[in-house]
Parts: C-alpha cells; sequence; structure tokens
C-alpha cells in the first residue's frame, strides 16, 4: 500500500505510530533487508527510506511524498516477532519498494496501486512470493483480512491475542496448498 498525500489522515495516523516505534524482535534487521533489496533491484532509487515496526493498520505501506523525497516504510508489529521469516521480510520490502518505482495510475477509470506492470515485477524479483504468502496466512490468517477498497492487508485489533503463539516454520508449509497468485488485491 502506497500513501502518498502528507496531508491525509492516514499520514497522519502513521507519523504518531512512527513516533512510538516497536523494538526489533525479528532474527533479522529489517533496515538492513530494505537496503538489501534497494540496492540489489532498486539502484534507481538513490536513498534508503526509513523503516521501522509500527502498532498501527495495514500489514504494511509505504509513505512517499515525491515532492520533498521523504520516504517511510512500516511494517505492522504482528511481523515484528521471533519466528517471522527472513523471506516474509525480504518480500515486503520489495513490494513496497515497487511502490516508488511504478507509481499508481488509472486504469478502466479506476485509480489503483498495484497496476499489472506492478506485479509482473513482483513476480520477477520476489521468488520467494509464494511461500513468504503462504506463511502469513497460516500463522495470521485470524488477524488479517484483504482490504480490496484500500488495495492493502488490514491487521485486525485481535492482532495482539495471538502475537505470542509460536508459529510454524516455512519448513512445515504443505506449499502446494497455496495458489501461486499469493494475494490479490
Amino acid at each position: 500500500m502506497i500513501i502518498c498525500d502528507p496531508y491525509s489522515r492516514e499520514w497522519k495516523r502513521l507519523a504518531k505510530a512512527r513516533s512510538q516505534p516497536c523494538l526489533p524482535q525479528t532474527s533479522f534487521d529489517l533496515q538492513e533487508e530494505l537496503e538489501n533489496a534497494r540496492l540489489r533491484h532498486f539502484s534507481q532509487i538513490n536513498v534508503s527510506p526509513h523503516c521501522c515496526f509500527v502498532d498501527y493498520g495495514h500489514l504494511a505501506c509505504i509513505c512517499s511524498d515525491r515532492e520533498t523525497g521523504f520516504a517511510g516504510v512500516y511494517v505492522h508489529q504482528i511481523l515484528n516477532h521471533p519466528d517471522t521469516p527472513r523471506e516474509v521480510a525480504a518480500l515486503i520490502c520489495k513490494h513496497e519498494l515497487l511502490h516508488v518505482e511504478i507509481p499508481p495510475r488509472e486504469i478502466d477509470g479506476k485509480n489503483t496501486d498495484h497496476p499489472p506492470e506492478f506485479w509482473d515485477r513482483e513476480n520477477a524479483i520476489c521468488p520467494e512470493k509464494r511461500i513468504a504468502w503462504a506463511w502469513i496466512w497460516e500463522n495470521l490468517w485470524s488477524c488479517i483480512r484483504v482490504d480490496k477498497k484500500r488495495e492493502g492487508i488490514t491487521v485486525l485489533k485481535q492482532w495482539k491475542s495471538r502475537w505470542d503463539l509460536p508459529r510454524i516454520g516455512l519448513s512445515e508449509i504443505d506449499i502446494a496448498a497455496y495458489s501461486d497468485r499469493g494475494t490479490v488485491l
């Protein structure tokens, strides 16, 4: 999900959430994952966006102000867990950076954050996409919902009651049970 208007209510709510970032509990450094993705796949992005876990809203989003050059990637606290695989973080970082490379546009009279070329590029640079989405749905299905109108994944308020439960690993997931499409927004 991309938020481009610094005067929007969503941007302001994220500003409040990012003023209280969550201490990382993952086995990897989220900012390092973002920087690795930027250097490997997005050389045209000159400065690495700020990245942190927040207790707010969507599974992940990027705030990008093309006028000022500010960009920040915000990943929901539900993924700030020792059992979250690096592959999930890699997918999310690449997906959010793609929003900077491929801006929203109108298709058939409707604005979309994810035009066809977005999905084509994501499929090309994210070999971990299928297993990462399988892990997300396997472990977090009761706490997340697809928000088709806003083209994102909303984290439900009851996520905190499930945060401390153990999560299954990538090797335990029956990948054949999940389609290639991951999540259709």
